[in-house]
């Protein structure tokens, strides 16, 4: 959050304006902070750890810091940057030292820290008051508790600071890499589901593109700004998805993976209207796999005259040069789905064995014709 940078970089800036005695060694500090922010949640009321990481996280906790000895006033004069923002000089009264701020956006704020006797520790306040997030306070205690090796001091805060800085870019980049690999995965998934005609793979982003007053979309608004580009395919990838599904290969390919009744809700047509199109049209280029799988009414005398007598039961056979082997095992529903059928009929899927049955059926149906024929042949009629 910018605006609590900007409270920590004015704190920063006005811890060095003690009046200390010059000193050969430098002098160690423990300071404490403290955040108290509008809205922000009673940290005593969390479990055993969880408020420490809050208070890390909002700049609060203790730390030592190794401060040199002597008198800092002219070093805060030419510290006083931060960016976007103009600071003012320090100014001291009695044991009290007092430092203002103003940036851009309308922020301001003031830090305030009076020293105890002897100057060995303070106590201090620096607030800050934001258009968009309120006030912000951060209380401060600071005590010496010793003295330190002031390069030394430095020499581990450089190498710390760059450590974390290589640790943060490490693991911005490393976020940056998971969210990548994240939305090229689910592209590719919406891609596939356009191949597969299985509309599972175009996630919420397709579904709800194509009707987004479901229930589970009332959520993704918010989500879309951060996925754009997963967003914008996805929704593409469903318009081509239901362009497919009232194609010949897209609704035979939507049969064979059970999708058909997704594919109703999802591209708010009817199956049967689909079939009342394409059927005849099948027919008629002779797609005898499509026939067999989707259009029963045009399919039943066919399969009477040449799928009687087949056996689907054995290890499937190269039967490339007979035409009517893709139709018949079609038709059987053997590896195929009647799921399409069973909706535009308005009643549940059948089950392979019946599909397989009405063979049979044909096959009895036609040798009781034959026999019919030979008796009226020895009548005479």
């Amino acid at each position: 959050m910018r605006t609590l940078s900007l409270l920590l970089a004015a704190t920063a800036l006005a811890l060095p304006a003690a009046r200390l005695h010059a000193a050969e060694k430098g002098e160690l500090w423990e300071i404490t902070t403290k955040m108290d922010m509008a809205g922000m949640p009673d940290m005593s009321q969390m479990p055993p750890g969880m408020a420490e990481k809050m208070a890390g996280r909002m700049g609060g906790g203790t730390q030592q810091v190794c401060r040199e000895a002597g008198d800092h006033s002219a070093e805060m004069s030419k510290k006083r940057e931060m960016k976007d923002c103009t600071v003012s000089k320090p100014k001291e009264s009695g044991s009290t030292v007092t430092m203002t701020f103003d940036c851009k956006g309308g922020r301001s704020g003031k830090f305030e820290m009076t020293y105890a006797s002897g100057r060995a520790s303070y106590t201090g306040v620096a607030t800050m008051k934001d258009p968009s997030h309120g006030e912000m306070k951060m209380n401060m205690t600071g005590k010496k508790i010793g003295a330190c090796d002031v390069a030394k001091y430095k020499q581990e805060r450089d190498e710390k600071v760059a450590a974390l800085k290589k640790q943060g870019d490490d693991a911005m980049a490393a976020g940056k890499k998971s969210v990548k690999d994240s939305n090229d995965k689910q592209i590719a998934e919406c891609g596939k589901a356009v191949e597969t005609m299985k509309p599972e793979g175009l996630g919420l982003y397709g579904r709800c593109g194509r009707n987004p007053d479901q229930p589970m979309c009332k959520s993704l608004e918010s989500m879309e700004k951060l996925q754009p580009e997963v967003s914008k395919t996805c929704k593409a990838k469903a318009d081509l998805w239901c362009k497919r599904f009232q194609t010949q290969d897209g609704f035979l390919a939507a049969t064979q993976a059970h999708s058909v009744k997704e594919g109703e809700e999802l591209c708010r047509v009817q199956a049967a209207d689909i079939k009342a199109n394409l059927c005849p049209k099948a027919l008629k280029k002779e797609a005898w796999e499509f026939v067999g799988s989707v259009c029963p009414k045009e399919a039943k005398p066919i399969a009477k005259a040449h799928c009687a007598g087949r056996s689907y039961t054995a290890k499937k056979v190269d039967k490339s040069g007979d035409k009517w082997d893709p139709f018949c095992r079609a038709y059987a529903g053997l590896g195929m789905s009647d799921d399409a059928d069973a909706a535009a009929e308005g009643s549940a899927p059948a089950p392979k064995e019946k599909a397989a049955k009405s063979v049979k059926e044909a096959v009895a149906d036609q040798a009781v014709d034959a026999g019919l024929n030979k008796l009226k042949g020895l009548f005479g009629r």
